[in-house]
């Protein structure tokens, strides 16, 4: 399984999320204030330095404003194109 927050796709989920959120014109503290979190804790999600749980993560793209499965859907893509035996 993958653990490391460096994985490209973990990057690229967390890219997706800060593009969303700038592209709503949202700022790290909006964020942190939907969610009720230091605005760290939303810069470090963002970075990548701080790993989401399935909950946080559907609760970040509300705050944000996005559909959840799209995030999803881009890391499922991304996995697919890996083999597995």
């Amino acid at each position: 399984m993958i653990k490391s927050l460096a994985h490209p796709d973990y990057l690229a989920l967390t890219s997706w999320l800060r593009n969303s959120r700038k592209q709503k014109g949202l700022t790290l503290r909006d964020v942190a204030e939907r969610i009720d979190e230091p605005f760290q804790t939303v810069s470090k999600i963002e970075k990548a330095q701080r790993n989401l749980t399935i909950l946080e993560y559907v609760e970040y793209c509300r705050a944000i404003e996005v559909d959840p499965a799209v995030g999803l859907d881009l890391i499922i893509k991304l996995s697919s194109k890996k083999k597995y035996r």
